[in-house]
């Protein structure tokens, strides 16, 4: 989950604008789910009630590399008599 500030424009189109408080990971997918605040129904112009909608995104950009891994430590070998 990502918190958002948003706003909504409501006529014969309905414009929602969501701005994340935090960056979005370039490359990464995330899910845009809408449904209703309260009882998690959207409800359309005529009042019936309509099913959430998830949406699938994958943040425009490269994604960031792998992190490398850390070398291993050369371990030290004793000699048997």
């Amino acid at each position: 989950m990502l918190a958002s500030t948003g706003g909504r424009e409501l006529g014969a189109d309905t414009t929602l604008t969501l701005q994340p408080s935090a960056s979005l990971r370039p490359g990464s997918a995330y899910r845009l789910r809408i449904d209703g605040a309260t009882t998690r129904e959207l409800k359309g112009a005529d009042g019936a009630a309509r099913a959430p909608v998830d949406l699938p995104l994958i943040a425009a950009g490269e994604p960031p590399p792998e992190p490398k891994a850390a070398p291993k430590a050369k371990t030290k070998r004793t000699r048997r008599r």
